[in-house]
């Protein structure tokens, strides 16, 4: 599957796992829901849309809630994920995956909220992805 794929890709990168204190066990990246035992800072994602584009080229997005104690903190796990995934055309082979090519990707929208139970920042991305699955 495409999440699975683009979260190795994630996890490979050693500023992402710093800034999100992930160990080897807990990479501190969940889908759809955080754990109710997590520490934070961690990346809840989910898809939002996927659909065919043309052809042989689908499109999917992911929007990504970076959540931590501190403002700063999710906003710099935000800043990063952009700067992971938000290359537009000039991909050309950057992120590679096991099973897709990826042709496009880009931050499309952003929003910042604080949840004041738990007193924790939320800062969230939608990143749109144009792949095609390898031969």
């Amino acid at each position: 599957m495409f999440d699975q794929d683009l979260l190795t890709y994630l996890k490979a990168d050693g500023t992402l796992d710093t800034l999100l204190t992930a160990t080897a066990s807990d990479s501190k990246i969940y889908p759809i829901q955080k754990p109710h035992n997590v520490t934070h800072p961690c990346i809840v994602y989910t898809v939002s849309s996927s659909g065919s584009v043309e052809e042989n080229l689908r499109e999917i997005s992911f929007t990504f809630d970076c959540i931590s104690t501190t403002y700063l903190q999710a906003k710099n796990i935000s800043d990063r994920l952009v700067a992971l995934l938000d290359l537009q055309d000039a991909i050309n082979g950057t992120i590679t995956t096991v099973n897709y090519i990826i042709y496009w990707a880009k931050h499309i929208s952003g929003n910042t909220y604080i949840d004041g139970d738990e007193n924790l920042f939320h800062n969230l991305i939608t990143i749109n992805f144009k792949y095609a699955t390898l031969p």
